[in-house]
């Protein structure tokens, strides 16, 4: 009996460890490509590795929770807090827009989460020079986030990096962007808002523009509505919460 606890508190605690190793190998496995992989002659490749595991994260997590990744003013939907984008406390009464300035709000947050993580890629990538023999200059800078009709991207501002052994060679053009349709989704988020504010949404005459979405529609007990629109190519999804004349049922439009 003894032997067969010692054999279970054995396995328990091999469990346990693989457990760990598992989740640091999740956390810490793209810095550890960025880095094994470092080619000293593509500097930008080393910084869209280190960058992009972070990037994904948080706009999926924006995206999944009505534009950011802190809602302050939400709806609880399948234990997730999305963010109204419209809103009335009076029943029958067209919303407010919660927030005119979505796309700009989201590129601003953007550009305060990704800024602390570009400055710790760009202090990695002089590490792995200096691991090089290269005597490393580096100054930084400040980003911007563009979300453009096709792409979102991170714009690089005053960074530069000299790399010296033999000669020097200075990188002044560092670029960051991830193919996405975000933009085209913002533009239907705000003509939803807007039917919402006169009074009804007419989703049947956009579907032929916006012919690669799913739409859905998710009421909740106080009257509030979720609103999924899923892309059915890529399967992106953006969730929002808007409370204003009530849907009598849940509806997809495919």
């Amino acid at each position: 009996m003894k032997n067969q606890k010692g054999q279970v508190t054995i396995f328990v605690i091999i469990a346990i460890i693989i457990v760990v190793i598992g989740i640091l190998f999740f956390l810490f496995f793209p810095k550890i490509i960025a880095t094994g992989s470092f080619n000293e002659d593509a500097p930008n490749l080393y910084l869209e590795t280190c960058l992009e595991t972070d990037f994904n994260n948080y706009l999926d997590t924006m995206m999944l929770q009505g534009g950011t990744l802190n809602p302050t003013f939400f709806g609880n939907y399948k234990l997730e807090k999305i963010q109204y984008l419209c809103y009335t406390s009076e029943y029958f009464t067209p919303c407010t827009n919660q927030k005119p300035l979505l796309k700009l709000n989201m590129e601003k947050e953007l550009t305060e989460l990704m800024q602390p993580i570009v400055d710790n890629c760009f202090d990695s990538l002089k590490e792995s020079y200096e691991k090089k023999g290269y005597t490393v200059s580096l100054e930084k800078g400040k980003i911007n986030t563009n979300i453009n009709p096709e792409e979102i991207e991170l714009i690089f501002n005053d960074y530069s990096l000299t790399r010296t052994k033999e000669d020097s060679i200075e990188y002044k053009t560092f670029s960051f962007k991830k193919n996405n349709n975000l933009f085209q989704i913002l533009t239907f988020v705000n003509l939803i808002i807007d039917e919402e504010i006169k009074g009804d949404v007419d989703i049947i005459k956009y579907m032929e523009n916006f012919n690669k979405f799913k739409f859905e529609f998710k009421l909740l007990d106080d009257g509030s509505n979720i609103y999924v629109l899923t892309d059915k190519l890529t399967k992106n999804k953006f969730q929002f919460a808007i409370r204003s004349n009530v849907l009598t049922n849940d509806r997809t439009y495919y």
